[in-house]
């Protein structure tokens, strides 16, 4: 995808987070460690005979479950960044910008109709771009 034979820890990392964070959105199985009992809490509430009661609750865990997330991904985007160089971290920043579209395209469905679509070179360019990873024999 970026024209090396291999990538990093930190970069496939990097490639983990949300798009809107600066990443691919390509999760790890790690990601995904704490869903099981996640889903155990959010069905917990609705064994209750309490109908009202019960969507409180889950309503609740909810969004104890999605504080707890946000705060993870913090974390995880902070020791992401903490393990790059200078360039690396601005150029994380800059595609996680609020308001850019530097990553909407990554979530746009390739629709020939309306010419969304990529060719692998110009994919493998777009990623380049949006981590300035540039080699010498494809220089922008």
């Amino acid at each position: 995808m970026t024209e090396k034979t291999s990538i990093s820890p930190n970069e496939r990392a990097l490639f983990s987070l949300p798009t809107r964070e600066g990443g691919l959105n390509i999760c790890l199985p790690s990601d995904h460690d704490q869903d099981y009992n996640w889903c155990k809490m959010i069905s917990e509430p609705l064994e209750n005979t309490n109908i009202d009661q019960a969507e409180l609750n889950q309503i609740r865990v909810i969004h104890d479950i999605k504080t707890i997330k946000n705060k993870k991904l913090k974390e995880k985007k902070q020791n992401i960044l903490s393990n790059l160089a200078d360039t690396e971290k601005q150029a994380v920043t800059l595609a996680a910008e609020k308001g850019a579209s530097s990553w909407r395209w990554l979530n746009a469905l390739p629709l020939k109709r309306y010419d969304f679509q990529l060719t692998k070179s110009e994919f493998r360019d777009g990623i380049n771009m949006r981590w300035m990873l540039f080699s010498e024999e494809h220089p922008v």
